[in-house]
């Protein structure tokens, strides 16, 4: 089944669920696993929450792609315009320190930098 038809109709057990387990594969650096687990919760959402966490996939994906300083910076500042109002809360994660983060680690002369995110 493709993870359009999984997302659908997820409970917001299912949906925090989802994104806790993205949260604990992030915080282990598998990052693809990440944007995978996140990505079914951001088929299932609208509105402001859909693009809070569509910016967290990005940030995500820039982790993911930090052997290419170009295309890791160029994610990041994707993720961090869509995070620009985001809460401290969003669905179980501490989304609005992440963005913090991020936007500390965008600033700092390499991407060597561990990132992770609270899970609550």
């Amino acid at each position: 089944m493709d993870p359009a038809q999984q997302a659908r109709g997820m409970t917001g057990d299912e949906r925090r669920r989802s994104m806790a387990l993205g949260g604990e594969a992030f915080n282990r650096g598998n990052f693809y696993a990440a944007h995978e687990l996140w990505e079914r919760v951001w088929l299932d959402l609208a509105g402001a929450e859909r693009r809070w966490v569509q910016g967290l996939i990005q940030v995500a994906v820039a982790l993911h792609k930090r052997s290419r300083p170009e295309v890791c910076r160029a994610l990041l500042r994707k993720g961090l315009a869509r995070l620009a109002d985001v809460p401290d809360q969003v669905l179980g994660l501490a989304a609005g320190a992440l963005a913090r983060d991020a936007t500390a680690l965008l600033g700092a002369p390499d991407l060597e930098r561990r990132l992770q995110i609270a899970i609550e």
